[in-house]
């Protein structure tokens, strides 16, 4: 949005709110001490197929159930929202259509993809993990 607007020549006027004929909605203020505070987030759809991958890999159902018996059982990993985790990194089972999935979402997803193999790569090693 910014680069769009860095070409453009343009120039920002102040406006008293007695000056201005027409409310927008950055001017309008809400009259109640009452507010309304809430937070959601999206959740890819692929997430819930990573989760049922690990019904299909036995070391991870190993991995799973030692978890659930003690959290500090296996070093470095941990079982949080459905999700095993290793080093707070997603664990994906070893399914190659899955893997270029997620591949694919980070490479082509609306926000910052198609950045170049470097910056997928990067963003892909933040968030999740695998056996190679």
């Amino acid at each position: 949005m910014f680069s769009k607007l860095l070409g453009l020549q343009y120039k920002l006027v102040y406006k008293k709110g007695a000056d201005s004929s027409t409310a927008d909605a950055l001017s309008r203020r809400q009259h109640s001490n009452h507010s309304l505070c809430a937070l959601s987030a999206p959740t890819p759809l692929w997430l819930t197929d990573i989760a049922a991958s690990y019904k299909n890999d036995q070391t991870t159902k190993d991995c799973i159930a030692k978890l659930a018996v003690d959290k500090s059982f296996v070093p470095g990993y941990s079982w949080r929202d459905g999700l095993l985790r290793y080093k707070n990194k997603i664990w994906v089972d070893a399914d190659a259509t899955l893997q270029s999935r997620i591949i694919e979402a980070l490479h082509s997803s609306p926000i910052g993809g198609h950045s170049g193999t470097p910056v997928t790569l990067r963003r892909l090693k933040s968030y999740f993990t695998w056996k190679v």
